[in-house]
């Protein structure tokens, strides 16, 4: 892609509703998050395996200890091809998703971002910085409360009016590593070790977001804020059980 060629970088990502390891059903209140949200990993992981090493291991993990790094991935993967996100999102049934404009009963994600090429600060080749602020007034709860529907209504207001200690709700304080690994890996075309994931980043036009918010004991933080630059659109799968609003299917939620 000519990073010159458009003013907005465009992103999708596509994700269904029984993804444990991502959570996508949350995107309301926590925003978009990593395999490494609540799971426990190292949190430096990247520095110890290698920033190069752990990209290659989240694009192609074949052995057992690139399975276990892409679990509890840190980066979160987008694609530059809508259709490839919606392949991503209906588990290669594209044909069969149905929009979902009613709150709480998608079982489908196509998440878009876009990025304007003039905020990104390049940091090396093919790996850009992005700053940006949260927008706290968009959270709301990420499943309703059959027994007491007012519950829901007062976790909204506390979610939407709880600010933010990172950049205030304005000021653009969040981080944001996006890389374009098919740039990042040319170098290593040719490689054996690298061709599989040379060849996966192309069929799906592969870019990664990394979060990068400095919290806990100066460690990267696993989720991208809630915020104006990236939106979400439901879908249904034809012939699929409809979701229960009131229910979400991940362990602590």
């Amino acid at each position: 892609m000519d990073l010159n060629s458009s003013i907005i970088l465009n992103l999708y990502r596509g994700d269904d509703i029984n993804n444990d390891r991502t959570k996508p059903a949350i995107y309301r209140s926590e925003g978009i998050v990593s395999g490494a949200f609540g799971n426990f990993g190292d949190p430096l992981n990247i520095e110890r395996i290698g920033f190069l090493e752990t990209i290659k291991q989240h694009i192609d993990h074949v052995k057992e200890y690139e399975k276990s790094y892409y679990a509890i991935t840190d980066y979160i993967s987008f694609s530059e091809d809508e259709g490839r996100a919606k392949d991503w999102a209906s588990r290669m049934h594209a044909d069969d998703l149905i929009v979902c404009n009613e709150p709480y009963l998608e079982t489908r994600y196509i998440f878009h971002v876009k990025i304007p090429f003039g905020d990104l600060k390049p940091i090396a080749e093919g790996v850009w910085d992005f700053a940006f602020s949260c927008n706290p007034n968009r959270k709301t709860p990420s499943k309703l409360n059959s027994d007491e529907p007012f519950e829901t209504i007062a976790l909204e207001w506390a979610l939407s009016n709880a600010g933010c200690g990172v950049c205030n709700a304005s000021e653009k304080k969040h981080s944001l590593i996006v890389v374009n690994p098919r740039i990042l890996m040319e170098h290593f075309t040719g490689q054996k070790k690298y061709n599989r994931a040379n060849k996966l980043i192309s069929k799906n036009s592969e870019w990664l977001l990394l979060p990068n918010d400095i919290v806990n004991f100066g460690c990267r933080g696993t989720r991208i804020q809630v915020a104006d630059f990236w939106d979400v659109q439901g879908y249904v799968m034809k012939n699929e059980m409809e979701r229960n609003p009131y229910v979400l299917p991940y362990t602590g939620y």
